[in-house]
């Protein structure tokens, strides 16, 4: 895994300990007006960080094409 998308994959699983811990907080009615707009703020960020990271990716990968098959040769059957 490159720096790139590991540190974009690190920084994607911190954020989603920080939902984690706001999802318990607000069941148990333990949150806080605070924790509510820091993890807003943060699901901003997170939605920019990815909007950035997509502008780099090709739309579709090759071979995605929902209408296209692969073929294998080599396999049990042949």
């Amino acid at each position: 895994m490159s720096t790139r998308h590991g540190e974009l994959a690190t920084f994607l699983v911190h954020e989603q300990w920080r939902l984690e811990q706001l999802a318990y907080d607000i069941a148990g009615h333990r949150c806080t007006a605070r924790e509510c707009a820091e993890t807003a703020a943060a699901v901003e960020r997170v939605s920019v960080v990815l909007r950035e990271y997509a502008a780099s990716l090709p739309f579709e990968r090759f071979g995605d094409d929902p209408g296209s098959s692969t073929v294998v040769e080599g396999g049990s059957g042949d």
